[in-house]
């Protein structure tokens, strides 16, 4: 239900994009809306309806940037090792430099566009959809239509933290199985702008989805996924950037895969096979063996 209101939402925010005023050429090419000083940008990326927080919005893309030139320099650390193992650093590192460089995105019917974002508000009657949207759920903080190059920030985007510290740092049980976090380790700004554009590029490289039905969402699940299947998840590149940011080193050395629904959860599935998809035991990280006592 969800997913067929956003399709119908974006494919209304695009025709009211497409209509709106259209002898004027503003950035976002051959639409506009709203009047002229609605626009604002920070590097190729555009901002939309976001007025007194404009500031915010450019201060997190340009932290974004610049904490991901760190993360993509960073394919021989701890954290590297523990979500992406043995897969190939280039294949990761694309996926952060096109976020970086905020790379145009091929949407459906309007060609290539520059990525824009987009705050959510109520006033503005191109968006106010959105708004609704972002009301459903107080753990709304962005929504991105696939198909449109558009990111929405909900109102509680920003009144969360904009980066990851170190005292956000889980630690290791003492079977080396798993983190024990004490926060959500990507629900930062930043945390939630890479795992949203990380989504938006994979598609865009047609990388293909994780076997198990979408995006593997919790941190633990994201250590047991298997390299090839980590370079399709968005929130391994999430929780990969964040732990880096936060300068985090310890890991566990052996990842144990639970016969646990909640735990594999997936967001765009049914979950139905994700875990008929999983063995038993547990997956080595680095040079430990492939099992493990549980």
């Amino acid at each position: 239900m969800l997913s067929t209101l956003l399709r119908v939402c974006s494919l209304l925010a695009y025709l009211l994009l497409a209509s709106g005023r259209p002898q004027v050429q503003t950035q976002a090419g051959p639409f506009s809306i709203g009047a002229l000083d609605d626009w604002a940008s920070s590097g190729n990326y555009l901002i939309y309806s976001c007025a007194s927080r404009v500031p915010a919005v450019q201060s997190i893309l340009d932290i974004t940037y610049l904490a991901l030139q760190t993360a993509i320099l960073s394919t021989d650390s701890p954290a590297y090792k523990a979500f992406f193992r043995s897969a190939d650093p280039d294949s990761m590192t694309a996926v952060l430099k096109a976020i970086t460089a905020g790379t145009n995105i091929t949407t459906t019917h309007y060609g290539s566009r520059r990525p824009t974002m987009v705050c959510v508000n109520a006033i503005d009657t191109y968006i106010r959809t959105f708004w609704t949207l972002c009301q459903d759920s107080e753990d709304t903080m962005v929504i991105q239509p696939p198909g449109t190059s558009i990111v929405f920030l909900c109102p509680p985007f920003f009144d969360i933290a904009p980066l990851p510290v170190p005292t956000d740092c889980a630690v290791v049980n003492h079977a080396s199985t798993a983190l024990i976090p004490h926060v959500y380790m990507a629900g930062t700004q930043y945390g939630f702008l890479v795992e949203t554009l990380a989504d938006t590029y994979l598609r865009e490289m047609k990388r293909g989805r994780v076997a198990f039905g979408g995006n593997v969402r919790y941190e633990n699940a994201c250590l047991a996924l298997p390299p090839d299947q980590a370079l399709k998840n968005p929130s391994s590149y999430a929780f990969y950037t964040s732990n880096v940011r936060a300068g985090c080193t310890q890991f566990p050395s052996r990842v144990s895969i639970q016969r646990d629904r909640e735990l594999l959860a997936t967001g765009g599935g049914s979950g139905a096979n994700t875990t008929d998809n999983l063995m038993f035991g547990c997956i080595g990280v680095g040079t430990n063996s492939s099992s493990c006592p549980l």
